[in-house]
């Protein structure tokens, strides 16, 4: 009896690690950037989103007007992130890997906290530019 019971908690913790790695590019919200002033709008947002994202290097995969996704991979790491912007806020979710550097394989989940703040920083730093030129 005890090994049966063993046996299937293994196998269940197995499956259910399967489908966890299965889930593949889940975004998890890593935070929000408070639009700063009433006079940007929702375009003027989202021209800073895309200036950070080009200064950055990503790459645009979806784009709309209150939404925006982009994706990198480089080196050891892949990500993508996801822009949404409602009402003064814009909500931030991201999904990344570290990457084996000879097989190009995905290892493990890993979000690249890096990319994310200097991200976060250059868009802060534009949309409070737009906001001293309103």
């Amino acid at each position: 009896m005890k090994f049966l019971l063993r046996f299937l908690l293994l196998s269940s913790a197995l499956f259910l690690a399967h489908v966890c790695l299965a889930a593949d590019e889940v975004s998890l919200p890593i935070g929000n950037i408070e639009i700063p002033s009433e006079k940007i709008t929702t375009e003027d947002a989202q021209k800073a989103i895309m200036r950070a994202l080009n200064n950055r290097k990503w790459t645009i995969r979806e784009e709309s007007a209150d939404r925006v996704v982009a994706y990198l991979r480089r080196h050891t790491n892949e990500a993508q992130i996801t822009f949404v912007i409602t009402g003064r806020t814009i909500e931030i979710s991201c999904w990344g890997y570290d990457i084996n550097r000879n097989t190009g394989e995905r290892k493990k989940p890993e979000l690249p906290a890096s990319w994310i703040k200097y991200i976060k920083a250059d868009l802060s730093r534009f949309l409070n530019e737009v906001a001293m030129l309103k």
